[in-house]
């Protein structure tokens, strides 16, 4: 199973940068100022996101280790 992904690239034929995941294909990335880098975190949380939720389809709920492992319990 490949791991979640999260990729940046300048496609040939794109006018701008885009954003990608292992499993969901080409966001616009759309970033000329540090606000908005700092705008593009819920897109890429949606992508990490989307991806995850592929990769569960792909095999099972049990890739995720959180799903896993017993709840701890506060001493």
């Amino acid at each position: 199973m490949p791991p979640v992904g999260l990729y940046a690239l300048y496609g040939a034929g794109f006018h701008r940068p885009h954003l990608r995941g292992g499993t969901v294909h080409d966001w616009p990335l759309n970033v000329f100022s540090v606000q908005d880098s700092s705008d593009q975190l819920p897109i890429l949380r949606a992508i990490a996101t989307s991806d995850l939720h592929n990769l569960v389809f792909q095999a099972d709920f049990r890739i995720i280790p959180a799903v896993m492992s017993p709840p701890s319990r506060p001493t």
